[in-house]
């Protein structure tokens, strides 16, 4: 059954290799970030939940495993985390996220739209909603959407 699709403010995922894809990798981190970006409360809480360190300023980020690190040093989910944040014009691949990202993916999505090509299964909390691209089928939850990815990749 296809659900009708919503508008904005909303997970928009396409399973399995996409063929045009306009998505960046972490390493394009580099290119993109702007120093402010470390200012949001959003990025300083990323950092503390996925890489479980204290972004003070962009300058600044303490982790207690390695000490001070710069923002190269963050791990790949973190880094694009922020870009979809700021960047979310850009397509995510999943293969880039550990499935502690998912719960900010889902919370990033809530107050825009947020593209993510799903290459790799992930998993999601059974509390979301995403549009699966391919089918035009909206779904409600986690548990839905492991079974929409076998089904189509």
């Amino acid at each position: 059954m296809r659900n009708r699709v919503r508008g904005g403010d909303m997970l928009k995922i396409w399973i399995g290799e996409k063929l045009d894809e306009n998505y960046i990798t972490s390493d394009s981190f580099e290119a993109f970030y702007e120093d402010e970006w470390f200012d949001d409360p959003r990025v300083k809480q990323i950092i503390k939940d996925i890489d479980k360190s204290d972004a003070e300023s962009f300058g600044r980020i303490d982790s207690p495993f390695l000490g001070p690190i710069t923002y190269r040093d963050l791990s790949s989910g973190s880094r694009l985390l922020i870009m979809m944040i700021f960047l979310p014009e850009y397509d995510y691949n999943s293969v880039f996220f550990g499935d502690n990202c998912t719960p900010w993916i889902v919370e990033i999505a809530k107050g825009q739209d947020v593209s993510l090509v799903m290459e790799s299964s992930m998993l999601f909390p059974d509390e979301m909603e995403a549009l699966i691209v391919n089918t035009g089928e909206v779904i409600t939850s986690g548990t839905k959407l492991i079974h929409k990815y076998a089904e189509l990749s």
